[in-house]
């Protein structure tokens, strides 16, 4: 399954306010071209994602506006990193494996409290 990117955050600051290992929905948000939108755990962080097909076609400026929404919505919780538009993982393991490769630099620009 191919995901679209929208940010990176601190796990904890999510709404739901646990800790889990797989995919969840936000409720309430709907990202680029109405897809759902759900934080991807990865260890002490979290990606904003949704469900991408590859044949949706180019990304229009609404899209780029979804986009800017849903990072807008997380900054009101917490500090993001945002990816750029139209960051898409084409699977699981690309995603978890862009962050395993990045963690030091993340860590870094979204700081995460230690209990």
């Amino acid at each position: 399954m191919a995901w679209y990117a929208y940010c990176l955050t601190e796990h904890q600051s999510l709404p739901n306010g646990t800790r889990t290992r797989r995919p969840f929905l936000i409720e309430g948000v709907q990202g680029v071209n109405g897809a759902a939108v759900l934080s991807y755990p990865s260890g002490e962080f979290a990606v904003i994602v949704s469900e991408c097909d590859h044949t949706i076609g180019e990304l229009d400026q609404k899209a780029a506006i979804d986009h800017a929404r849903v990072i807008s919505g997380c900054f009101r919780n917490s500090t993001v990193l945002p990816f750029r538009f139209g960051t898409i993982f084409d699977t699981d393991d690309a995603l978890r494996q862009a962050v395993r490769v990045n963690r030091r630099a993340f860590g870094i620009s979204v700081p995460c409290e230690r209990p």
